[in-house]
């Protein structure tokens, strides 16, 4: 108790003072205790503090029975009263050790409703009138594609997953599902669909691309090799590697490959059926591994091909992408070399701008 401390001891009071004077002046006491931890709770409302209350009550000499404000010690209560003459007499009651308990101030929390950034989460339908249950997603990793899969050039080609026996016979692949009659090169020097056109399939494993081409062509010529087998009847595949990568370039590069192919001259093997790399230059000449036939026909010829994916810098995996474009030169002129047309699976083609090509993609 700060600021005030109440002695009160029954040694020190003298002979003369009886029992009953012990037991008012001990139930003054009380009294005066009690009002002072009353005020001294108090103090911090603004009433007075227990020290005023004590010089009060002490110097104060009630002249008529006063009474004393009640004072509650463990439920027992003490009423003193002072007489006229001085003596405080009370009715002896029994004493009782008062404990004092602390009051502990509870503080109440509210919880407080805090809004959660939004997050992606996908929501599952619930039945008209019920809470839509709501699950937390996991993002799937996403492949970050700059560009879009496939080029705006003529439609898209797909090799399905298949192999091919390498004879020139189509008969395996049914019907061919694509179209090579766009005119990319003096379409002056064509004269219809019986002159040059064609059809193509496609298909591919892990170790190569396959192409079978049936062509129609009203005269065959092929009297050249090598480098200049362009100049006869041939094929023409333009391929891009890394059709994301290069999606927007119009140039050549390093992954992007011109390949002819020519079945010579199949009566006599002379010259005999070969496939061509112009560029890349590192790749140049006759690529390895290449395997090729084909027939004539009575309105032209086939042309049958297994190229390895090495050959073409790619691999083979399902639902990869790529630049393509097949074309298909024609001589019609016999024993010379001259490139007369040129018809293309894209009316877009260009030789040196990849974004003019088509896009070819591996189904599972």
């Amino acid at each position: 108790m700060s600021n005030f401390q109440l002695l009160i001891s029954t040694q020190s009071v003298q002979s003369p003072i009886t029992n009953s004077k012990r037991l008012a002046l001990f139930a003054v006491a009380l009294s005066l205790l009690g009002a002072a931890l009353a005020c001294e709770v108090s103090t911090e409302a603004g009433t007075p503090g227990a020290q005023a209350t004590l010089d009060r009550l002490l110097t104060e000499s009630p002249k008529t029975p006063t009474s004393v404000p009640l004072a509650t010690f463990g439920g027992v209560f003490l009423n003193p009263t002072v007489t006229p003459s001085g003596l405080i007499e009370s009715t002896p009651r029994p004493l009782v050790t008062a404990t004092l308990t602390p009051i502990l101030q509870v503080e109440t929390i509210t919880p407080v409703t805090t809004s959660l950034p939004r997050t992606d989460s996908p929501t599952v339908t619930g039945a008209p009138g019920t809470a839509t249950p709501v699950r937390t997603a996991t993002r799937a990793p996403v492949i970050a594609t700059a560009v879009p899969l496939a080029r705006p050039n003529g439609v898209l080609l797909r090799a399905p997953r298949r192999s091919a026996t390498i004879d020139g016979d189509l008969s395996e692949w049914g019907s061919l599902p694509y179209a090579i009659n766009a005119a990319t090169y003096k379409p002056e020097n064509i004269s219809g669909a019986n002159d040059n056109s064609a059809t193509f399939g496609l298909g591919w494993d892990v170790t190569y691309l396959y192409v079978a081409v049936n062509v129609i062509d009203d005269v065959y010529v092929q009297t050249q090799t090598g480098n200049a087998i362009y100049k006869g009847d041939s094929i023409e595949i333009l391929f891009d590697a890394d059709l994301r990568g290069d999606f927007n370039v119009n140039t050549l590069n390093g992954d992007d490959v011109q390949l002819g192919l020519s079945i010579g001259n199949p009566s006599t093997a002379s010259p005999a059926a070969q496939a061509f790399i112009w560029y890349p230059s590192r790749l140049g000449g006759a690529p390895g591994g290449v395997r090729l036939a084909g027939k004539l026909t009575s309105n032209g010829y086939t042309v049958e091909v297994a190229i390895p994916w090495t050959a073409l810098t790619a691999s083979g995996s399902a639902n990869n992408r790529y630049g393509f474009v097949i074309s298909v030169s024609d001589n019609d002129t016999p024993n010379t070399a001259d490139q007369q047309s040129l018809i293309s699976s894209v009316a877009t083609r260009k030789l040196f701008d990849p974004t003019s090509w088509g896009t070819l993609t591996l189904d599972p």
